[in-house]
């Protein structure tokens, strides 16, 4: 919408710099999604992305901006990771270029501080469990990294780092499927909608937030082809994941529900490519799509004639 203001100093520019000042959540996506858009070489308002960039990082105080830059030191060392992987095809030397940067980082060598991850300001970290990530068989050879909780007590982070895909379609489908869920809610009716984070961090590279406890359809309906026709088979999953009668009944209303959400969102939205390594179902019984290549008509076809018929 930036693009569109016939001035640099419009009302949007400065109604975005005034949520920034009230929201630290708003100002640090804003900043990481500017931060990506002023690397656009060939962009002829890239001077208005790095106008408001200038003026958003006036905003931060001096503890934000020590931590945005162990932020970008972090995004930085991951991508030459993830390069140095992808051009050598050497997977097994994954963890030792991880050990490197653990070595590098001063988060680690100093003890002191956290590190947010960049696509959720809520994620506090200062350390990899370099043991836990792994290559990813896929065309473009993901990272699957997890990075420790500053808290002990809780969970860590699971990501995918991805170069070779650009993931500013996902980021967009997603923050659509988020403005439905918030429309539902306002109005009462509670879908129990899952959805994940997504930041491009430079031209075609960006995070994937990891949805843990969850597996593809394909993974579900494991075994003999006949499997996909069963129809009792994601109610044995779920049983088997919810042995607790309370548990079951609960996981089955959360798939009923995100099933329907999902089913009108990627509708409206005109989501192809839809098959069962595209769908995943956590254990707790909620249902959520993965990857939006495909979208408003864009479908995939076969000999000239569209595949995707749902």
């Amino acid at each position: 919408a930036l693009k569109y203001e016939r001035m640099h100093n419009s009302a949007l520019l400065r109604m975005l710099l005034l949520y920034s000042r009230k929201s630290m959540r708003f100002a640090h996506k804003l900043y990481w999604q500017l931060r990506e858009y002023k690397s656009r070489a060939n962009d002829c308002l890239q001077i208005r992305y790095v106008l408001l960039f200038k003026l958003l990082v006036n905003l931060f105080s001096k503890p934000m901006m020590n931590e945005i830059e162990q932020e970008v030191f972090l995004v930085h060392k991951v991508d030459n990771v993830a390069r140095k992987i992808k051009e050598s095809k050497e997977h097994d030397k994954l963890h030792n270029e991880l050990e490197a940067l653990l070595v590098e980082w001063p988060l680690v060598k100093n003890s002191t501080g956290s590190c947010r991850l960049p696509y959720n300001i809520s994620y506090c970290t200062r350390d990899i469990e370099v043991k836990l990530c792994s290559v990813i068989s896929s065309f473009t050879t993901p990272l699957k990294l997890v990075f420790k909780n500053i808290d002990n007590t809780a969970n860590n982070f699971y990501t995918i780092y991805k170069i070779g895909d650009d993931l500013r379609q996902d980021m967009f489908v997603l923050q659509l499927i988020n403005v439905m869920n918030q429309l539902w809610i306002m109005d009462g009716l509670d879908l129990s909608v899952l959805t994940f984070a997504c930041l491009q961090t430079d031209a075609r590279r960006g995070f994937i937030e990891m949805i843990t406890n969850s597996e593809t359809l394909k993974e579900i309906q494991k075994g003999t082809a006949l499997n996909v026709f069963k129809k009792n088979c994601i109610n044995e999953w779920l049983k088997n994941h919810n042995p607790n009668p309370n548990n079951f009944r609960q996981a089955i209303r959360n798939f009923t529900r995100s099933c329907a959400a999902y089913s009108v969102a990627t509708y409206i939205l005109g989501i192809g490519d839809r098959h069962n390594d595209n769908i995943m179902v956590k254990y707790t019984g909620h249902m959520f799509h993965i990857d939006f290549g495909k979208y408003l008509g864009d479908a995939q076809t076969f000999a000239g004639f569209k595949r995707d018929r749902t």
